[in-house]
């Protein structure tokens, strides 16, 4: 889905929802939130209800009420462009997807963060930028 939209009031509003569709300004400001997520400050779900919030000029600390965070949440989760699940499988496949080498270590990721990542059992999936290609 390339642009997020919903009806309120019988006016359409529209969220991009791809790399392609950010204006410039807005490119800088999910990569503001990207530099956030990746020192701990956000998780991907707050770091997406932060992007429908700037795409539509709403102050997040503002919203109240359990309806108004329920529909926000509705829209973030479908802002899915920013992020992609790996399911790791085995420590081969967590190299693969994590670019490392066999007895090379990744720029962006360490070896031992990968392996922490892909022995723990208890996480299911793994959150990774989904940069967009030059």
């Amino acid at each position: 889905m390339k642009r997020i939209e919903f009806v309120v009031k019988d006016k359409t509003y529209g969220i991009p929802n791809a790399w392609e569709l950010l204006t410039p300004e807005q490119y800088m400001d999910v990569c503001r939130l990207l530099v956030d997520f990746a020192a701990g400050k956000y998780s991907v779900m707050e770091v997406r209800l932060r992007y429908v919030c700037q795409m539509m000029g709403w102050n997040p600390d503002k919203v109240k009420g359990d309806a108004a965070w329920q529909n926000l949440y509705l829209l973030a989760r479908q802002a899915d462009f920013m992020f992609e699940i790996v399911l790791p499988v085995r420590w081969t496949e967590c190299r693969k997807t994590f670019g490392s080498k066999p007895g090379r270590q990744s720029r962006s990721t360490s070896r031992r963060h990968i392996r922490g990542i892909c022995r723990n059992k208890s996480i299911n999936t793994v959150s990774t930028l989904a940069l967009p290609s030059s």
